[in-house]
């Protein structure tokens, strides 16, 4: 019983393996590959400060230094249904931003509607 069991599973893993492969071929869209997990992306690193002083240094305390940036807050949001409609020029000073909705920052958008 456990032999045929595992026969199963095998046969359910190759063809599991199959549709992974056979949709490798396609070209899709970056954000739907399951491969790409990140571009342009900085490498992980562990949190660190920048201070001015020795003894700040060794006081480690972040949020008191003069470089230190929350980004907590509120936020312009505009979420599109598409990549391709997605807003092109949003980091130019002259884009309007005025009909985008506001999110508070640290949060998740899924989780505010």
């Amino acid at each position: 019983m456990l032999v045929s069991s595992c026969k199963g599973m095998a046969g359910t893993v190759v063809l599991l393996l199959l549709g992974v492969f056979s949709a490798a071929g396609e070209e899709k869209p970056d954000w739907q590959n399951p491969v790409v997990i990140g571009i342009n992306k900085e490498p992980p690193r562990a949190t660190f400060g920048v201070f001015d002083s020795v003894p700040a240094a060794l006081n480690n305390e972040r949020h008191e230094s003069k470089f230190h940036q929350t980004l907590n807050g509120t936020w312009k949001f505009s979420w599109v249904k598409a990549a391709a409609d997605r807003p092109r020029d949003f980091f130019l000073p002259a884009a309007d931003v005025s009909d985008w909705d506001e999110i508070e920052v640290p949060s998740n958008w899924q989780m505010k509607g």
